[in-house]
């Protein structure tokens, strides 16, 4: 399904940001577990003009930086078969996604621009439009801006202090008047709602969101008819619970900001 969906797709470079750096993140983990000699051969050849002594200063940072990080292998990889490692990696694409979301009736939401791109490109029947009715809900919280707490302790202090315990429950309310199709009355009060949220919460005054490294918009997508494939409909007719199942009634794109609110 993936590989007919993807036949000449070009993606613009400014989706390869995020990849790259994760990939980047993988190869500097996977370089710094290499035995001590291996290692120490890697950065001769990549900076030749360093000394002995600058190569071993390199190689005991790298190392340290290994031992505090709490994704890496503490263990060396070895040479020869015996230390041998087979890597797989492996991702959800589209159509698991909408598959999941429409089986648990949930909904959809990513970090990546490309996978946005695909959902709205072959997921949405030809000419589909967004649902007017709501442009007012997704203008309202489109102008949030969230930090990104990127570790369990963040999150655990950030729900232990309510930084964000009016956010939540808005969120479950927009969710909710995309399932049930609300009226443009209803749209226009929980537009309202929202810009009363963002005030309480006031993020841009909040001491610990300042300090947070990282912060999102959710950049909301209500089709009319919803998100939907004939290929996934398939799958739920074949591996699903026999019931009915709905198309997935909205996305959330979030968009990072790498940087302090102002």
């Amino acid at each position: 399904m993936g590989e007919g969906r993807n036949e000449g797709l070009k993606f613009e470079r400014k989706n390869y940001g995020f990849m790259n750096a994760l990939a980047d993140d993988d190869r500097r983990r996977a370089e710094s577990q290499l035995p001590k000699e291996a290692l120490k051969s890697l950065i001769r050849r990549r900076m030749p003009e360093l000394s002995e002594a600058n190569v071993e200063q390199i190689l005991v940072h790298l190392k340290a930086n290994l031992e505090a990080d709490p994704s890496a292998l503490l263990q060396d990889m070895e040479p020869g078969d015996a230390g041998a490692q087979l890597r797989c990696y492996k991702g959800y694409g589209m159509e698991s996604g909408l598959y999941i979301a429409t089986l648990t009736g949930s909904s959809i939401y990513t970090d990546v621009e490309a996978h946005w791109q695909q959902l709205h490109l072959h997921a949405l029947q030809a000419g589909e439009a967004q649902n007017a009715v709501l442009d007012s809900v997704v203008n309202e919280l489109g102008k949030f801006y969230l930090p990104i707490y990127r570790t369990t302790y963040e999150i655990y202090e950030a729900r232990r202090a309510g930084r964000l315990e009016h956010f939540r429950p808005v969120l479950r309310q927009v969710a909710e008047a995309v399932r049930t199709s609300a009226s443009p009355p209803q749209a226009a009060q929980l537009a309202r709602t929202l810009s009363e949220t963002a005030r309480r919460t006031r993020l841009h005054s909040d001491d610990a969101a300042r300090s947070a490294k990282l912060f999102g918009r959710v950049k909301l997508s209500v089709p009319i008819a919803g998100f939907e494939r004939n290929d996934v409909r398939r799958l739920l007719l074949t591996f699903g619970t026999g019931r009915i199942s709905r198309p997935v009634p909205l996305a959330m794109l979030i968009e990072f900001e790498p940087r302090g609110l102002d």
